[in-house]
């Protein structure tokens, strides 16, 4: 099941929790629900940043996700929309307005 367009426009943060390796936030989207999660790899002389991407829509098991890193959080974001729209076009899974988010992320000082 495919969400309105619209409403996938439409991006609103419902909650975010802090741990101790990272952050998680709670992202509205019409009946979509993205979980976004950043976690800080520290290697020998770097920090790498994992992230993840989690969402459903309603109440359906129509459900996907994808994991991957970076250099920064933003960049980390950024490789798994390149990752999740692939395999959207692949799947004819549904779509998020990634811009929006990236920009909601911003706004909340999380990248």
């Amino acid at each position: 099941m495919k969400p309105n367009v619209e409403d996938l426009k439409k991006v609103k943060l419902v909650d975010q929790v802090w741990t101790t390796r990272g952050r998680t936030f709670h992202v509205a989207c019409g009946e979509a629900r993205l979980t976004i999660v950043f976690e800080s790899r520290k290697e020998v002389n770097t920090e790498q940043w994992h992230a993840e991407l989690r969402a459903r829509i309603g109440s359906s098991e129509d459900f996907f996700s994808t994991k991957k890193d970076g250099p920064n959080q933003r960049e980390a974001l950024r490789a798994c929309t390149r990752a999740w729209q692939e395999e959207a076009a692949s799947r004819d899974l549904f779509g998020f307005d990634w811009e929006a988010i990236e920009g909601l992320l911003t706004a909340v000082r999380a990248l």
